[in-house]
């Protein structure tokens, strides 16, 4: 089974897949950040869209720990940080 995240909240979290998953399961799952981040994490599936290759879906976490947010919220500053930091290195010529 191959699992992708596309978008990451508080809230939820929407991925891809090549598994099989309808409206109402109950997932659990490990998010991986990074390769020394990572947090287990459960939730129902709200929604999906099927195309040719994979299942896109969206899952409600229940009960996210202020940890696990905190989490969340560094990897995705993080993100940020780094993504600004290539922008203005490409916009100097330097990255």
């Amino acid at each position: 089974m191959s699992t992708r995240t596309k978008d990451l909240t508080f809230a939820g979290v929407s991925i891809y897949t090549d598994s099989h998953l309808h409206v109402n399961d109950h997932s659990e799952m490990k998010i991986v950040l990074s390769s020394t981040v990572s947090f287990q994490a459960s939730g129902t599936v709200l929604w999906k869209n099927i195309n040719s290759t994979h299942t896109y879906a969206g899952i409600l976490f229940e009960r996210l720990s202020d940890d696990k947010k905190k989490i969340i919220s560094e990897y995705a500053f993080f993100r940020e940080t780094y993504a600004q930091k290539a922008a203005n290195a490409q916009d100097d010529g330097a990255f």
